[in-house]
């Protein structure tokens, strides 16, 4: 009996989070997508609202920004809401990018452009955007409503996806 608790004991020295209780935090990724497959990407959460945010860690108005995306996701997934992170940073910030994510707990998906360079204005054509910060709403058909770029209005942006999360499926 003795050596029993002594083990439980130094298990959990060793190792505290397997006596929680609750499950571990989803674990936060950022994958790297080309331009060409960014549409696809939306394309696939057909059937929900879908709220993209193009960001750069390199840009301060991004990161002020972003909390309310992270607070959008836990108050509304459950309704029908898919956000996703799109990062535009260079390829050597990809470590303080993904750092910026997980220090905000964005557990949705996140992605990064990976051949920005290449396919950048093609994607800007696509989805008729500029610079970040930039935030596209698609509705459930998957059809982009708006896009708001630099001073984003947050209770704007709120108002419109409550609106399209009324629509039927």
């Amino acid at each position: 009996m003795r050596s029993s608790s002594f083990l439980l004991l130094l298990s959990a020295w060793f190792f505290p989070s397997s006596l929680n209780a609750e499950p571990p935090k989803d674990e936060i990724k950022l994958v790297k997508i080309k331009a060409d497959e960014v549409l696809k990407m939306i394309a696939q959460h057909q059937g929900k609202v879908v709220v993209v945010d193009v960001w750069g860690e390199f840009c301060a108005p991004c990161k002020k920004k972003f909390p309310h995306l992270v607070q959008l996701h836990k108050d509304l997934a459950k309704e029908g809401l898919v956000c996703i992170s799109l990062s535009v940073d260079l390829e050597e910030n990809f470590d303080g990018a993904l750092e910026f994510l997980r220090k905000h707990g964005a557990t949705f998906p996140n992605y990064i452009l990976w051949d920005n360079d290449d396919n950048k204005d093609e994607l800007e054509k696509k989805l008729a955007q500029r610079s970040p910060p930039i935030i596209h709403v698609f509705n459930r058909k998957g059809e982009k409503v708006h896009t708001w770029e630099g001073r984003i209005k947050e209770d704007e942006i709120d108002k419109l996806i409550k609106e399209l999360l009324q629509e039927k499926k």
